[in-house]
């Protein structure tokens, strides 16, 4: 199970009530159906919620029915509902959409991206070119990738003694997305990694004798795995994508024009939701260290252990298809900033 979108700093219970829903015939003048598990409230629904407003404010005669809180399942069931052609919108986090188009897996590759103003630069430049590279990989498999934000960063919180350099993880027992590149990582690091769903994260942190784990902050809290955490070490390895995509054909019946003003309007949203996340981040961090938490910020020399152990990480996934590697070369000179 890929990564869900927890934002609140309480336990969150996804539910799964609308499995039924049926095909949607992908026009303007019947509703949409928009599928978030972010909860009410939070800072990720906000995000939803304006998204949502710029699309109905741009597409004459459209309304769109929101499902936010995870009522059409988990994230994974919900996009494949987008596939399907089942409904029109989701929101959630690159994992998800990881399962069902691989090739975006090169985008979770660690510190391809080395700091914020980098990562920033680089997803307006891609977001220039309206994802290109991407935005194929995505079609081929019947859906439109409309906007991709990043809204924060991974890092390694410890159960038990603060992680500062990757010695600290020798042969421990961590916890793991579902996802080779995430395997990979852990095992450069030389951890074992062990993998558990977010829904079930609490319980198996504290049954599997799990010793660490590499979640947002914000899913720290939305986990309630913030009870056990004894450190955050900010190694800021991979950043917290979040996409947002649309039926194919249901976006591609639309008209030319409305189509790119809501684009226009999407953009403005997904860049108001990328600052507030980081300051969303900031000030969670400020709520872990007064409960005791020990924010664990490494020297150079100990954030170098991190990076130089998976500096060639994509050798350890196998041959990269054609596809990865363009995708994964518009994102490096996005980088440089061709």
């Amino acid at each position: 199970m890929r990564e869900g979108l927890f934002a609140r700093p309480a336990g969150v219970l996804i539910a799964v009530l609308l499995a039924g829903a049926q095909p949607s015939l992908a026009r303007a003048d019947r509703p949409w159906v928009f599928g978030s598990i972010a909860p009410e409230g939070s800072v990720y629904a906000d995000g939803s919620e304006g998204v949502a407003r710029a699309i109905e404010g741009e597409i004459q005669g459209l309304r769109i029915k929101r499902r936010f809180g995870g009522v059409l399942g988990d994230e994974l069931s919900t996009v494949r509902m987008v596939q399907q052609g089942r409904i029109e919108l989701f929101t959630g986090s690159l994992g998800a959409l990881v399962d069902l188009v691989p090739e975006l897996r090169v985008l979770e590759l660690p510190y391809l991206f080395a700091d914020d103003a980098t990562l920033y630069a680089a997803v307006r430049r891609l977001e220039r070119g309206r994802w290109a590279e991407l935005q194929r990989a995505v079609s081929a498999k019947g859906m439109t990738l409309l906007s991709l934000s990043a809204l924060g960063w991974r890092n390694v919180a410890s159960l038990g003694a603060p992680i500062r350099s990757t010695q600290d993880l020798r042969a421990l027992r961590v916890r793991s997305q579902a996802a080779e590149v995430h395997h990979a990582m852990w095992i450069a690091f030389g951890a074992r990694p062990v993998e558990t769903p977010l829904n079930t994260l609490l319980q198996d942190l504290r049954n599997k004798d799990l010793r660490a784990l590499d979640i947002p902050v914000t899913f720290l809290f939305g986990t309630s795995a913030h009870e056990l955490v004894r450190s955050v070490t900010l190694t800021r390895h991979i950043p917290q994508f979040v996409v947002l995509v649309a039926s194919k054909p249901a976006w591609d019946a639309l008209p030319a024009a409305q189509r790119a003003r809501a684009i226009d309007r999407i953009d403005k949203v997904t860049a108001r939701a990328e600052q507030r996340a980081s300051q969303f981040d900031d000030e969670l961090l400020g709520m872990l260290a007064s409960r005791g938490v020990e924010i664990v910020r490494p020297t150079p020399a100990e954030l170098a252990t991190f990076r130089s152990a998976v500096a060639r990480l994509s050798d350890s996934l196998g041959k990269l298809t054609s596809t990865e590697r363009a995708i994964l070369g518009s994102v490096r000179r996005a980088i440089a900033g061709e």
